[in-house]
């Protein structure tokens, strides 16, 4: 009873150790050795088994191949004893060749590859085929064919493995085939030769005599050793069908040389032979054996067969203890888990639960432990005495975005009722100052003059404003296209004009002629206008100039325009504050000049937009320099002749699919998905760009996004279904935008929403383009949900 008690007290400490040491674990390391514990065995089983069974399988293989072989190889020899027999005794007119060669040949290609018997095969086949059609070497050829047949019989048994293991019937089946059946029918065709000889001249001297006696004697000793064969191979088998199916040949065969045995020793005894009966009993011997050694190899592939279901049978005992192996390593994973991360991990969810209910006295189990769960309930704690401050933090951010929101629906509102009554009022103001002008009445046209001023001005306010709303909201864009900036220059001077004349400004231009460059005009021109404006305000009777030079910034060729002028200039503390909302340089600049201070702050957003950036030098009384760089090719688009159109890939006579997508991602997506159903694919970069190649190559299928960088895709999809060249074409809409309806109404087939999967925009081409691709019918393609 004390030992016994001693025992469970030494295993509950050993159980506590272990737990401890557990506990002290962190959660990888625990998850580690989980896995090791579940992998290692796992592993090393499925190894064994895959190896044991290709190696079983590899030799079953080459066993069955070598029993169906031989058996063929047997039947040769038969049937060329057969017609050995039948020459000897004059009978030229049978033919037991032509369906053994026939028989070898078509072993040969079944099995010959993997056994390497095609030497072999081949010499046996020659000596057939010659003791066929020469009369002359039909004795030479017959035993040269029994020869090679046997060395065939032997190369296959080698190679097939049936000699392998002398345990096993199966090769002791497979030596009585090989080597006992035909070494006792050789010696049996030899003493019926000898004794031919023999008795030619009708007398027997003593030396014939004795070496026929001889002859008898390794004939009997080859007899005896077959019948001790017969009887291991059965007694190895332990399967009583095999006595019952080798029983009845063994004992024919046996009878048959003991009947051709006590005929030669009467023929000794009397001293004549009938050659004829001689040939009769020894061919009825030989059938014997023959009959034997077919019956032999049937046993043999039999043998083979059930040791391929017993093998099997093993191999699924292993894959039962394997899978009971993996049952129980589960287990024990499953068990580890659970005490070690999910009891923890739902003790510390009830109390998430609890704090997220407002009880913020709940307890926090798990403290103690120093693993990662610890950590977790350490942070839990932390949360718990920050969860009044976040909830008050979230209702003030809520407060403020809902505040915002009111903002900007505030500002949209107010944009558009007062930009409504400053059109009527611009538009009123013309018009009486035109009537004023006709009457000649100067002193209205200046009233009417100052209020189309003082309106357009607190339009531009507006506009401003609006911008700025949009920026905020990431709702502006950059639409880049082909353009030219030295004109875009120009053209901001000539709307800067009359402003420089108004102060008795001189506008320079130093423009330096720049190629086609590809980025967003109208930005430009607002960046420019901005610019320039406030130059020419700023200064009097001065100098204002405008330059552009073409450059690289950061190894990226850059437009660089540059405006200076001759103005009053900035300290350091002024241009900190330029270009931050409606700030001013001073409190005398709004007072005296104007503005709303939103001017450069939008530049600068703008600017940064296209990938640049404005700076600015200045100096009280000095003048300033404003500097602005925009890349020369928005996102790189445009920095090379073909730019706008991509390369065509695929096969020149498959249908052809347009993709019109600035995104290089999208477009090399859609090429490679398109090209491996067999469709031609060309893509292009911008609407215009798509536009050219669709009517130059009237493609199968358009596919096209919405947000192309010179213009919009709903305008694409009017313009092709307006031409007659291409109304016919169907077009895909694959893009962010999810107006679907909008898509359909304009006229385009399929509207399917980024990102869509593979096998959606797959499915949707082969159905609707015009001409199916050549292997189109042969894709398998899956539709997913």
């Amino acid at each position: 009873m004390n030992a016994l008690q001693t025992a469970r007290s030494s295993a509950a400490a050993l159980q506590r150790g272990a737990w401890r040491l557990i506990q002290s674990a962190t959660t990888a390391q625990k998850l580690a050795l989980a896995f090791a514990l579940f992998l290692a065995p796992l592993a090393y089983v499925a190894s064994k088994l895959i190896a044991d069974h290709q190696r079983v399988t590899a030799l079953l293989a080459q066993e069955r191949a070598g029993a169906a072989y031989l058996r063929t190889v047997n039947e040769a020899q038969a049937l060329l004893h057969v017609q050995a027999r039948a020459l000897q005794i004059g009978n030229t007119g049978a033919d037991s060749i032509s369906p053994a060669l026939r028989a070898l040949r078509s072993a040969e290609r079944r099995h010959g590859e993997h056994l390497e018997t095609a030497p072999y095969a081949e010499r046996a086949v020659f000596a057939l085929q010659v003791m066929l059609t020469n009369e002359r070497a039909r004795a030479t050829a017959a035993g040269a064919a029994s020869a090679a047949l046997a060395d065939l019989a032997h190369q296959i048994g080698d190679q097939s493995n049936l000699m392998r293991d002398p345990e096993r019937a199966s090769h002791l089946a497979a030596n009585i085939v090989l080597e006992r059946a035909p070494l006792l029918a050789q010696e049996a065709r030899q003493l019926a030769s000898d004794a031919g000889d023999a008795f030619a001249d009708r007398r027997l001297d003593a030396g014939e005599r004795a070496n026929l006696l001889q002859r008898m004697a390794v004939l009997d000793s080859a007899g005896a050793t077959l019948n001790r064969a017969i009887d291991s191979m059965i007694e190895s088998a332990e399967d009583a069908r095999v006595a019952a199916a080798l029983g009845p040949p063994a004992l024919a065969a046996i009878s048959n040389l003991a009947s051709y045995r006590t005929y030669l020793d009467r023929a000794m005894t009397e001293g004549r032979l009938n050659l004829p009966e001689l040939l009769g009993r020894e061919a009825g011997a030989q059938f014997a054996l023959a009959e034997l050694s077919a019956r032999m190899t049937t046993e043999l592939d039999r043998l083979l067969e059930a040791r391929a279901t017993q093998l099997g049978r093993q191999q699924a005992a292993a894959l039962l203890m394997a899978g009971l192996l993996f049952l129980g390593v589960l287990g024990a994973v499953v068990a580890m888990l659970r005490i070690g991360l999910v009891q923890p991990i739902d003790s510390l969810a009830l109390s998430i639960r609890a704090i997220a209910d407002g009880n913020y006295d709940s307890e926090i189990p798990a403290l103690h432990r120093g693993d990662e769960i610890g950590d977790m309930a350490r942070a839990l704690a932390v949360l718990r005495d920050a969860a009044k401050a976040k909830i008050a933090a979230d209702a003030a951010r809520a407060a403020a975005e809902s505040a915002n929101r009111a903002k900007s629906q505030f500002v949209a509102n107010m944009s558009h009722e007062l930009r409504t009554p400053l059109n009527a009022i611009i538009g009123y103001a013309e018009i009486l100052t035109e009537d004023s002008e006709d009457r000649g009445d100067d002193a209205a046209i200046a009233d009417l003059q100052r209020i189309n001023m003082a309106a357009r001005h607190l339009l531009a306010v507006i506009n401003d404003i609006l911008d700025l709303s949009k920026i905020e909201a990431g709702r502006m864009d950059v639409l880049a296209a082909p353009c030219d900036a030295g004109v875009i220059a120009a053209e901001s001077a000539a709307t800067t004009e009359p402003l420089a004349a108004k102060n008795a400004n001189k506008l320079t231009l130093d423009i330096e002629p720049a190629a086609e460059s590809y980025i967003d005009a109208q930005k430009l021109r607002q960046c420019l206008l901005n610019l320039l404006s406030n130059a020419c305000k700023f200064t009097k009777k001065g100098e204002v100039t405008l330059r552009l030079r073409r450059s690289d910034v950061n190894g990226t060729p850059a437009l660089v325009f540059t405006v200076s002028d001759t103005g009053i200039g900035m300290s350091e503390e002024e241009m900190s504050r330029l270009f931050m909302p409606f700030e001013q340089a001073n409190s005398n600049v709004s007072r005296d000049y104007g503005g709303t201070g939103l001017g450069l702050m939008i530049t600068r957003r703008m600017t940064q937009m296209m990938g640049g950036d404005v700076s600015v030098e200045s100096a009280p009384g000095k003048g300033s320099i404003f500097t602005l760089w925009i890349p020369q090719f928005y996102k790189g688009f445009g920095a090379d002749s073909d730019a706008h159109a991509c390369a065509r890939a695929g096969a020149a006579d498959a249908p052809l699919a347009l993709i019109v997508d600035d995104e290089a991602t999208a477009r090399d997506l859609a090429v490679r998905a398109l090209t491996q159903l067999g469709f031609a694919v060309q893509g292009a970069r911008t609407a215009e760009a798509g536009l050219a190649l669709a009517r130059e190559t009237k493609p199968a299928l358009i596919i096209l996004d919405i947000n192309l960088p010179d213009r919009d895709g709903w305008g694409v999809i009017e313009e092709l279904a307006d031409h007659a060249d291409t109304s016919a074409i169907p077009i895909i809409v694959l893009s962010i935008e999810e107006d679907r309806r909008r898509s359909i109404s304009l006229g385009a087939a399929e509207h399917l929403v980024k990102p869509a999967t593979r096998d959606m925009l797959c499915a949707a081409a082969l159905r609707l383009a015009r001409t199916q691709p050549a292997s189109a019918e042969n894709m398998p393609v899956r539709l997913s949900a």
